[in-house]
């Protein structure tokens, strides 16, 4: 009898396996990613609504790395810096954190060109942006 054959089908056999295990463990790491993505994009929408803000971005670039599919991440991420820009406040790190409010919400606008609460935000922080810029004389005190 020739075995050849035999250990030929085993092989291959084996190699399809091996394939199959590789594909399983993939699909179901991408599976766990998503999972993660939906936690984070949850906290960080309680942390988003108790205020805590930096806290919030974390956690929605966090859940954005891991499942880039995850549009609300990406749009809760824009509105948490939107919420963080003071209009007219000229320090660098207030003008970086409008600029990234725009380009978060334009990451959100090449996925979805039609997406409402994106061209809205961007609208409203691009106006606040090229409003007047702070002076602490002109605030109103009660």
């Amino acid at each position: 009898m020739n075995v050849q054959p035999i250990i030929h089908s085993h092989r291959r056999a084996a190699r399809v396996f091996g394939v199959v295990a590789v594909l399983v463990t993939l699909f179901s790491a991408a599976g766990c990613n998503r999972l993660k993505a939906r936690d984070l994009l949850n906290k960080g929408v309680a942390a988003f609504k108790n205020g805590q803000y930096d806290s919030s971005i974390e956690d929605f670039k966090q859940a954005k790395d891991l499942d880039p599919t995850l549009l609300n991440a990406r749009l809760y991420l824009a509105t948490a810096y939107a919420t963080e820009y003071i209009p007219g406040a000229p320090s660098d790190e207030n003008v970086r954190v409008g600029q990234q409010a725009v380009s978060e919400f334009q990451d959100v606008l090449s996925v979805d060109a039609s997406n409402l609460s994106a061209l809205d935000g961007i609208g409203s922080i691009l106006y606040n942006m090229a409003g007047t810029p702070f002076d602490p004389r002109n605030r109103i005190t009660g």
